[in-house]
């Protein structure tokens, strides 16, 4: 098993279990009922984007991944979503959101393009458009939040 070919796959699946619990604990920290149904339509994709390569890196590794990744961009959002005390929480869930969405699409760019597996390759690609619809939904969800405000 090639754990050094499953690295950039290892830290794309670690990245996608940090936004789902972004987007579960947005869903719960919402105040706008219309943003905890969208938040977790978007969480749901990402579990699915997840579901997708999880086997491809049990294949290369042996183990599923379920870590995150501690230190990360992505984790030190979390914290600061988990202590946010701001007065406006949707404004600033939707503003980390967009964050975790460049971050994850990123991560899939990178790792399509390194990886040494023809077919995760294809199976991110494959998934770029649903994710980066995520990542319009949250803008939009933005501008309309910008607008009300």
């Amino acid at each position: 098993m090639n754990t050094t070919a499953a690295a950039p796959l290892k830290s794309l699946v670690q990245t996608l279990n940090d936004s789902i619990e972004f987007y579960r604990t947005a869903a719960q920290k919402a105040e706008n009922e219309s943003y905890r149904q969208a938040f977790k339509e978007m969480g749901d994709t990402h579990v699915l984007a997840k579901a997708y390569l999880q086997p491809y890196l049990v294949m290369q590794t042996g183990a599923a991944e379920e870590g995150h990744t501690f230190g990360g961009a992505l984790h030190h959002r979390y914290i600061e979503m988990q202590d946010s005390t701001n007065l406006d929480h949707d404004r600033t869930l939707l503003r980390q959101l967009s964050e975790v969405e460049d971050i994850t699409l990123n991560m899939m760019e990178v790792t399509a393009a390194v990886s040494k597996n023809a077919m995760v390759a294809m199976v991110i690609k494959g998934l770029m458009p649903q994710m980066k619809k995520c990542r319009e939904r949250v803008l939009g969800l933005t501008q309309i939040n910008d607008i009300a405000c």
